[in-house]
């Protein structure tokens, strides 16, 4: 969403889904808006902790627990056959995780002034278990504002900007399609028929429509990122190599335009959403 379209379309969603809670309509700061926008969240999700609190990065067990619904199965992509040797493991220590995270985020300060204010507006949680959790880093979309750093997040140091990339990325787009809607029928999302062919480290998948277009937005959130001053070269990291990720992309487009079911699910803003991605990965060349 950010390179895709841009920084003033997301502040645009959040102070139209944040006006009703604003103090005061002109001359806004940075804090008034985040007062808003956090109530519009409490309104929306009143069973997420932590929304008011001072700091945005944790590592403990009693954050983690805290947020033991955010686990909920249905939103996790199945892990069955995953297995990890702990020598591969790079933040093994939740809090080497949270400090890498963090301190991430500070160095974009400098790199990307406009995406670390975005981030710090739009999230406020970044927490990382404690527990030997699967998982990478994930959103749930029940959790706006929040992610999550597993004990087996992968990135290392110069691809640790791509993490945070990945799931503002989620948190914008849920954004959006609050504020704009996206389906004409969110039961029929689960039908299998509106059902996309993927493949998640190596197991082939079914992904249910509105999860293959977060996919697609995040990838090209991911390569525009790269474009700018992250690199194509091969890293350690959570994605793939920018050649796999383009390559991944037109598949899913290309089940997706021929795909009836899809189009009938999808609203205006979606398949603006939608098509605007498919253009730019149908003509973009490494």
């Amino acid at each position: 969403m950010y390179r895709l379209f841009s920084s003033k379309q997301i502040l645009n969603n959040v102070l139209t889904l944040a006006s009703p809670y604003l103090k005061q309509k002109t001359a806004l700061h940075f804090s008034t808006l985040k007062d808003a926008y956090i109530t519009y969240l409490e309104k929306l999700q009143p069973y997420c902790p932590f929304m008011r609190n001072q700091y945005m990065f944790y590592a403990n067990q009693e954050t983690e627990k805290a947020f033991e619904n955010y686990f909920a199965p249905e939103y996790r992509v199945p892990e069955a056959g995953l297995s990890y040797e702990p020598e591969i493991i790079l933040y093994a220590d939740p809090g080497q995780r949270r400090e890498a995270l963090e301190v991430t985020l500070n160095d974009l300060k400098q790199r990307d002034t406009i995406f670390s204010e975005l981030f710090s507006l739009i999230m406020n949680t970044v927490f990382c278990t404690t527990s030997h959790r699967l998982g990478g880093t994930s959103v749930n979309p029940r959790y706006v504002g929040v992610m999550c750093a597993y004990y087996d997040m992968m990135a290392e140091k110069d691809a640790l900007p791509e993490l945070l990339i990945h799931e503002f990325t989620h948190n914008a787009l849920f954004l959006d399609e609050l504020r704009h809607g996206y389906y004409t029928d969110y039961k029929k999302l689960y039908d299998p028929a509106s059902y996309v062919n993927a493949n998640y480290r190596g197991m082939p998948i079914k992904l249910p429509f509105d999860r293959c277009l977060h996919s697609l937005i995040v990838s090209a959130e991911i390569i525009l990122a790269r474009d700018t001053y992250i690199g194509h070269q091969p890293r350690i990291s959570q994605h793939l190599s920018s050649e796999e990720i383009i390559k991944r992309a037109k598949e899913y487009i290309a089940q997706i335009k021929a795909n009836k079911a899809i189009h009938e699910l999808m609203k205006e803003r979606c398949h603006e959403v939608f098509e605007t991605c498919a253009t730019f990965f149908l003509c973009y060349h490494l």
